[in-house]
């Protein structure tokens, strides 16, 4: 673990400070209250939690108002300046805020190396819509897979489209020789669970 270095952040100077280890502290100052008078803040370092999305947070107080703040937004304003741009984590931890492993990227360039990650397999964004039109194999999928028992939520997660879209299939296909009530309502994974037995 090499030297902390601490820098000021852009926008709050004299109140918030970064390190290069990814971590915000509070400066020692003087602030107004609400009521008029001056109570003192001792420099200490933020706590911090991890938002939905998996960054991390700091709560960050400016003029008597909270305000939420991503953790390497401001390492990356306070050590390569402030920008619009997006920050990318090389190396695809969201957690780990250190200067060295962040950097300013276009949106372009944040998808990509998401995608070439390896993270998540790419999927087919015209399959995923509810609105595909199906092919005549993915059909004949769906017709086999409804008859041996599958649910509409089942056989669109393993045909990696979405779920209304088997469901506007197999309506149509409804009073053609499928009854499209007979697995409408099973839960999900009850036919995958039934294979595994």
């Amino acid at each position: 673990m090499g030297k902390e270095e601490w820098r000021d952040i852009p926008g709050y100077e004299g109140a918030y400070m970064a390190s290069n280890l990814g971590r915000i502290r509070t400066c020692s100052r003087l602030v107004n209250t609400r009521n008029g008078s001056y109570r003192k803040i001792r420099e200490r370092i933020k706590s911090s939690r991890v938002g939905r999305c998996g960054y991390v947070n700091v709560s960050l107080s400016v003029n008597n108002k909270q305000e939420t703040k991503s953790v390497h937004r401001l390492v990356a304003t306070a050590f390569f300046g402030p920008s619009d741009l997006h920050v990318n984590h090389k190396d695809f931890n969201k957690k780990n805020n250190n200067a060295s492993n962040l950097e300013w990227v276009t949106r372009k360039e944040n998808t990509k190396h998401f995608w070439d990650s390896g993270k998540r397999p790419r999927l087919n964004i015209q399959e995923r819509h509810h609105r595909f039109r199906l092919s005549p194999v993915n059909c004949g999928r769906i017709l086999e897979m409804f008859s041996d028992g599958a649910s509409p939520s089942d056989i669109g997660a393993i045909l990696d489209m979405h779920e209304s879209t088997v469901q506007r299939y197999l309506r149509k296909m409804d009073g053609k020789g499928i009854d499209y009530n007979k697995n409408k309502y099973r839960k999900r994974g009850d036919w995958v669970n039934s294979l595994n037995q």
